[in-house]
């Protein structure tokens, strides 16, 4: 079943101790600031995390590049490299090479001072590798990482490298770096090193010069961006972590893992070893098999395949083949087979301090959007939803009375199907700790609500302030009828159109949105283009809102004026950037915004000719060229402010003595 926690693999030589708190400074001064990259050696992996490889007895520090404001330090502590290493990569930079054990002068001097050391993830890497590796007085940290994604930059080094200076990080260093941080761990051993030769030395040396270097100019570009009070928050939310109920995840695993184990031989059985263990994750010959069976499928995901078992007559000449019903069962159990909740759970158990049961720094500070939160090891933000069929009660009573098992559980899953139903017990695996609850808030119809705000959409902002429903007022304006006669199925429609219709989307998506989350328009006796056009007329102001965002952000960019205001933000350039600050105060940045021939993306989505025109492009922080238009505008800056309103909730729980233990 693999590991049960990040350190049951030490062994009982090891108990788990703990971090202080890291001290940060989130407005240093570049005069008082070291630039610091190190090296580690370890026997771990740093996919079991941070905390659990630092921990490790057999991870110790390899070397040190600093830059402070007077000089260069590298620092190489006895026993790292070969014996009688020459230094050839010393002349690249005017400094001292240390080769002792204790700390070099120059550093314990800056942190004397006050000065703050600066790293790329220090706070997910560096601060603990300092304390945990080098000891004596700690100092203060800031992180570029954070405040590099805040600015429209990618997070990995190297992907900043090629953004910023066209160069990304040397292939020979960074092989370099992997030979030499590799070490082996016996356990009444202990550990053994790789030393390396002296050329291998001097590639890593090279390497790390690069980075300080490129650590720099992120330093210089990057410094005023970044939220000092929600990152505080953020470090807070992340260290504490979320607890984990172990057995109860334990038990799941089983009976996940087992549930796979049976599906896989049903398939082989139904499809006569067509189908395997070996090639039952192979799409391509999954998908012939299917089509052996006369079913025509495009794709294997989820969407696909729930609609063909729905309605197999879309996706047949006869629905009445007799294969209909062994397809439906084998990519039923197909869903079980593949599912990647029995390895999340390992994820959970593997990542989970082993003295707290806590699962930590899981949350991703600007990972994606309009500086939205992602995950990281453990997907804290895409867990299964659940089945309203299962009764979890009854489960988790089953498992307290130590009869957790798959025959058991037949009767508290209904009607669900089997890969929903165990799914359905994934979100009990997170706890409370002791003596205290597991709260639950939300923000009801954020999105929407913002953006009303935004477009001053004066008879939606009235419906919320006076408690109205706007989803069957929106249902009302689809069929025809009154908000009080509006049914629940109706009602599901307009809460779909509201959510869904906000940014511009076009009839074609729309109806696709609906066939993939198996909602029938036909059967309440409307269809999308009928959505659509309903919310555009009902919601005009929304719909002037895409166009007036469209020409302003095309005329700031392209010079014609140097800034505007639309959708409560302000718009402005900063070189070749495209700047948009949110009501909060925050700026969203579109690097090299520029304005380029294209046919914009919204013809295709809302069938007009895919004819060229200006279009405003910028770089993606992942690296590729993006086209803006009014929708997507919109999209990012509603968005953006709604997660700014999360921002701001995070703090001040944390002001109030609210420890937050996840969120999305």
């Amino acid at each position: 079943m693999g590991a049960a926690s990040e350190f049951d693999f030490l062994g009982d030589e090891f108990s788990t101790p703990t971090f202080s708190p890291i001290r940060c400074n989130w407005n240093p001064d570049p005069s008082k600031t070291v630039l610091i990259d190190l090296e580690t050696q370890s026997a771990v992996d740093l996919k079991f995390g941070s905390r659990a490889y630092l921990l490790h007895p057999s991870t110790r520090l390899l070397c040190l590049v600093a830059k402070t404001p007077r000089e260069w330090v590298t620092w190489i502590p006895p026993g790292r490299a070969p014996i009688g290493l020459q230094g050839a990569y010393s002349p690249q930079v005017e400094g001292i090479v240390w080769r002792e054990e204790s700390i070099p002068p120059p550093l314990v001097e800056a942190i004397e001072a006050g000065y703050t050391f600066a790293a790329h993830n220090a706070l997910g890497f560096d601060a603990w590798a300092y304390e945990r590796l080098v000891g004596g007085e700690q100092p203060e940290w800031y992180d570029t990482l954070p405040c590099a994604r805040a600015a429209g930059l990618p997070g990995a080094l190297d992907e900043i490298g090629q953004r910023l200076i066209g160069e990304g990080k040397d292939d020979t260093g960074k092989k370099a770096m992997l030979l030499l941080t590799k070490a082996k761990w016996k356990l009444g051993v202990g550990a053994t090193y790789v030393v390396g030769t002296s050329a291998l030395w001097d590639l890593l040396i090279r390497y790390n010069v690069q980075d300080v270097r490129l650590l720099e100019r992120i330093f210089n570009e990057t410094i005023d961006n970044g939220e000092p009070d929600v990152l505080e928050a953020d470090r807070a939310i992340n260290s504490r972590g979320v607890r984990i109920d172990r057995a109860f995840a334990e038990k799941l695993q089983e009976v996940w893992t087992s549930c796979e184990y049976v599906a896989v031989s049903q398939i082989v059985k139904l499809t006569e070893g067509e189908i395997s263990e070996s090639n039952i994750r192979a799409t391509e010959q999954v998908k012939r098999w299917v089509e052996s069976q006369g079913v025509r499928l495009d794709r294997l995901d989820k969407h696909q395949v729930g609609r063909f078992i729905d309605a197999p007559e879309e996706f047949m000449d006869d629905a009445d083949d007799p294969r209909v019903a062994k397809v439906v069962e084998v990519l039923s159990l197909r869903q079980v087979a593949v599912s990647a909740s029995a390895a999340k759970l390992q994820g959970l158990r593997t990542r989970a301090d082993g003295q707290t049961d806590r699962v930590c720094d899981s949350l991703v500070y600007h990972g994606a959007g309009p500086g939205r939160w992602t995950g990281r090891g453990v997907q804290l933000h895409n867990m299964a939803r659940g089945h309203a069929d299962v009764d979890v009660p009854r489960c988790l009573e089953l498992f307290e009375k130590g009869d957790f098992h798959r025959e058991t559980l037949v009767e508290a899953f209904g009607n669900a199907p089997l890969r929903d139903a165990l799914g359905s017990l994934i979100r009990p695996v997170f706890c409370a700790g002791e003596d205290t609850l597991l709260v639950v808030a939300d923000f009801a119809g954020i999105e929407a609500r913002c953006l009303a705000w935004m477009a001053d959409d004066t008879e939606m902002l009235n419906i919320f302030r006076t408690g109205g429903d706007p989803y069957k007022t929106m249902a009302a304006s689809i069929f025809g009828c009154s908000p009080a006669e509006v049914s629940k199925e109706q009602r599901q429609i307009g809460k779909v159109v509201v959510l869904g219709c906000g940014y511009g989307i076009g009839h074609n998506k729309f109806g696709l949105f609906c066939k993939q989350n198996r909602i029938d328009l036909q059967a309440v006796g409307t269809t999308a283009e009928a959505c659509v056009k309903s919310y555009r007329q009902a919601r005009a102001s929304v719909s002037s809102l895409w166009k007036r965002c469209d020409r302003a952000v095309m005329a700031v960019v392209r010079g014609d004026i140097t800034h505007a205001t639309e959708a409560k933000c302000h718009l402005s350039m900063r070189g070749p950037h495209l700047l948009v600050r949110l009501p909060s105060g925050r700026v969203i940045t579109y690097r090299n915004a520029r304005v380029e021939m294209l046919v914009p993306p919204y013809c295709a989505m809302l069938g007009l000719p895919l004819v060229e025109k200006p279009s405003v492009v910028y770089t993606h922080p992942r690296g590729y060229d993006k086209s803006l238009y009014g929708g997507l505008e919109v999209e990012n800056w509603d968005q953006g402010t709604c997660r700014d309103l999360l921002a701001l909730a995070l703090v001040r729980c944390e002001a109030e003595d609210l420890p937050v233990v996840m969120h999305v």
